[in-house]
């Protein structure tokens, strides 16, 4: 008899993600994580602990303090239409430049991690993720969050 296996919507996001991050730990030399202390951060450094568990990751996690408030953070984030357009491995040229109509096609999950002298990728494992499914699953894993972000009130549509 065969065996099947029924994941949860959020398993599935995790699964996902915990390939990717296992893939660019074997496919490039020195990758960094960026973290921000920010929610989206860590669910990504929940995922890395897990994916290299009971190892540790084998990158670093570089923050970079942009001094901007919570409030201003909100307001600069990158949400612009071109973005939608960005893949799960993000290439930048020799100049870090991203160029939209320049990006490899995703199949499934086979990822072309091939790069050029001074080329550079940005990958992002919570790409499929929605807000939602970020608060879920920080919900789902107990994660610890930086209490700011209860700390005001924010705009609610009914």
């Amino acid at each position: 008899m065969e065996e099947t296996y029924n994941l949860s919507h959020l398993k599935e996001l995790e699964a996902e993600s915990i390939h990717i991050i296992r893939e660019v730990a074997a496919a490039f030399e020195n990758p960094v994580m960026l973290y921000s202390i920010g929610k989206d951060s860590s669910v990504m450094v929940r995922l890395a602990e897990k994916a290299f568990a009971p190892g540790r990751p084998p990158f670093p996690l570089m923050h970079i303090d942009s001094k901007w408030k919570f409030k201003e953070m909100l307001s600069f984030r990158d949400e612009e239409k071109s973005r939608a357009k960005e893949r799960i491995f993000s290439f930048r040229n020799e100049f870090h430049q991203w160029d939209p109509k320049n990006q490899r096609p995703e199949l499934w999950d086979i990822y072309n991690t091939r790069i050029r002298k001074g080329e550079s990728i940005r990958v992002f494992p919570l790409s499929n993720w929605t807000e939602l499914d970020i608060w879920q699953y920080i919900r789902l894993e107990n994660i610890p969050i930086v209490p700011l972000y209860f700390a005001k009130e924010r705009p609610v549509v009914n």
